[in-house]
């Protein structure tokens, strides 16, 4: 899908929409939080949606992003938190020696991996960051028939299912342990904006509409999706 890519990516337009659904970013959060703890590494964190939420979860917390200005932006932000480290970092590369060089309890990352061409590459580079028992706890978007417009100026090069998903995680050397689909009634809005409308962007007031519909999207999204608009992972890494 490279090849397709747009010269313009819609990247800021989305962690700027992101930025005014708290109560979604919650939603995802709490289905990871379960196992985060310790010594935490945020992969792709943009300019720090998700890390609020992590960072008073976690012992100390370092947040990665590959744009020098969502660093500066994730530094200043975090400038009153002492266990808070921000880092310029592009998932699939090299890694700067302040990360090569540790381990960590926890790796997370929140619609990262989709974004890179080489996916099983990139697990595998996390997986050796993270210590024995640890967990890599995942957010990637689902469903490769919904991937439209807004996948292609978000620049993803696939959307995920269960099989293979857990493949990738397997893959890796990882022990799945939880892997289920999220947000089962948000595909519709992705399906028509993406695939019907051919959009590439999602308006202001669509996002906050969602936002405040989310609390009741909670509650009536059963235990075991059978689709949904994103997969949540918590794989662990075991000896060998």
């Amino acid at each position: 899908r490279r090849s397709r890519f747009p010269a313009h990516h819609r990247g800021m337009d989305a962690l700027e929409a992101l930025a005014a659904t708290p109560q979604l970013n919650r939603w995802y959060f709490d289905q990871l939080a379960p196992t985060l703890r310790g010594d935490v590494l945020e992969v792709g964190a943009g300019i720090g949606n998700m890390s609020a939420l992590i960072a008073p979860a976690c012992d100390s917390l370092c947040v990665t992003d590959m744009d020098e200005a969502h660093v500066a932006a994730l530094e200043k932000r975090f400038a009153a938190r002492r266990n808070v480290a921000a880092i310029q970092f592009e998932l699939g590369k090299a890694m700067p020696d302040a990360i090569a060089s540790r381990t960590f309890d926890a790796i997370i990352s929140f619609n990262v991996i989709e974004h890179v061409a080489d996916d099983a590459a990139a697990v595998r580079s996390l997986v050796d960051r993270l210590a024995q028992g640890g967990h890599l706890l995942t957010y990637v978007p689902a469903g490769d028939w919904a991937y439209g417009t807004l996948d292609l100026h978000l620049l993803h090069y696939r959307r995920y299912d269960l099989t293979r998903f857990r493949a990738l995680m397997e893959g890796a050397g990882l022990e799945v342990e939880a892997l289920r689909y999220v947000n089962m009634l948000g595909v519709a809005g992705w399906l028509v904006n993406g695939r019907v409308l051919s959009r590439v962007s999602l308006s202001a007031r669509q996002t906050r509409i969602f936002d405040a519909l989310v609390p009741l999207l909670r509650m009536l999204e059963p235990d075991e999706p059978i689709f949904g608009l994103g997969l949540i992972c918590h794989a662990r890494k075991t000896a060998r």
